[in-house]
């Protein structure tokens, strides 16, 4: 049996090469797969349960959106990136970076 942040999972997408084994895939994996993942073991004599896995999912939570502009002095694109720690997001115009201010 498989728990994500405590809960169990209700429908895991599970693979068993053999008796013993039990493979939990996170396809694809997304900012809701962030969590502690533990899985449970029963046996006749009892059960015991793993330690935890901590999994963390980066990546952008909102991407740029084509746009088209004609005759304006401003357009705005928007870009979100997510990770356990903050990353740092680089604007580029073709392969010229793009100044902060």
């Amino acid at each position: 049996m498989w728990y994500k942040d405590g809960v169990i999972l209700s429908s895991p997408s599970l693979t068993s090469p053999d008796s013993l084994t039990s493979l939990l895939t996170l396809t694809p994996a997304d900012f809701p797969h962030t969590g502690v993942y533990k899985c449970s073991a029963v046996f006749n004599e009892g059960s015991t349960t793993s330690d935890g896995a901590d999994v963390f999912v980066r990546g952008f939570s909102t991407h740029p959106q084509h746009t088209l502009t004609i005759n304006v002095t401003v357009t705005t694109l928007e870009c979100e990136a997510r990770g356990d720690v903050a990353p740092d997001v680089t604007w580029y115009n073709g392969a010229t970076l793009l100044d902060h201010g």
